[in-house]
This record gives structure tokens, sequence and C-alpha cells, in this order.
């Protein structure tokens, strides 16, 4: 009889594209039947072992500096928040300098005046300072977990490449 014998089921393999250099460490016999769970050709995966450890220590690294971000934003907001407390002393001081200057001559009554005016200015400083606090430790915060999801990603591609080395 004469023909051609094919396989009734057959199914390409492919090493992952991002694995680099492959170098092959098990190979099973060409037209060997295999079964689910066969191991048909594994590759060597120390190279993409040690990407994967950098890709952990990148991830590791990106979280520590979103928490440091983080810890810096709340002590500066504490400092910008302790100095808006005492701006608003110093205004409610400056007031009552006002109706205490009222009682005496109008020249400490109009320097009271004054400087009321100038620890309100301070005031209204001291809220813009602190939104634009909380604004930049927002943004800073923001761009750190962009740089986080990335490395995340990073790490399941490397993993799922790892994985596709067998």
């Amino acid at each position: 009889a004469r023909g051609e014998i094919r396989a009734l089921r057959s199914q390409a393999l492919t090493a992952p594209s991002d694995a680099g250099e492959l170098r092959i460490l098990e190979l099973a016999p060409n037209g060997a039947p295999v079964r689910k769970g066969d191991v048909v050709i594994a590759f060597d995966a120390t190279s993409l072992r040690q990407r994967l450890d950098e890709k952990r220590s990148d991830l590791r690294a990106s979280r520590a500096e979103i928490s440091r971000a983080e810890a810096e934003g709340r002590l500066d907001l504490e400092a910008l928040t302790t100095g808006r407390v005492t701006a608003e002393f110093d205004v409610e001081r400056a007031r009552l300098d006002v109706k205490a200057g009222e009682l005496q001559s109008r020249f400490d009554e109009q320097k009271a005046r004054l400087l009321l005016s100038d620890k309100e200015q301070k005031l209204t400083e001291t809220d813009t300072v602190l939104a634009s606090g909380r604004a930049a430790t927002k943004a800073t915060v923001g761009g750190l977990t962009g740089k986080l999801e990335r490395a995340e990603a990073e790490v399941g591609r490397t993993s799922r490449g790892l994985e596709a080395l067998v």
C-alpha cells in the first residue's frame, strides 16, 4: 500500500518572543505521541528568571517610592497646616489689636488695621500654598502609581513568558 501518514492532530509550538537567547534543555523525539502534561520542549529559563527577579525588584522599589512620597507629602501638609493655624491665630490677634487700637490713638488704630490686613493676606497665601501642596502630592503619587502599574505589567508579562518556556 502506498500513501501518506499524517497525525490526526498537531499543534505548532512557539517560544516566547521576548525570552532572549534560547537554549533547548529537553525535546521530545520527532513523531512521538504526547499526552496532556507531557513535556514536548523545555527551554533554559535562567535568563528569564533573572529578568523576572529584576522586574520584581523594580516593583518593590516602585511600591517603596510611593510609600516614601506619601509620607513626605503628609509631613509637608502637616507643616503647612501648622503654618495655617499659626496664620489664623495671628489674624485673630490682629483683630483684637484693632479693637484695642480703637480705644487708644487714631495712629495705633491705623497701625493695627494695617497689621490685620497683612495677617489676612498671609492667611490667604497659606491657604494657596496648602492647596498647591495637596495637588503636588497627589500628582507625585499619581505619577508613581503609573510607574507601579507598568512594573506590575512587566512582572506579569515576564511570568507568562517563563511559563511558556516549557
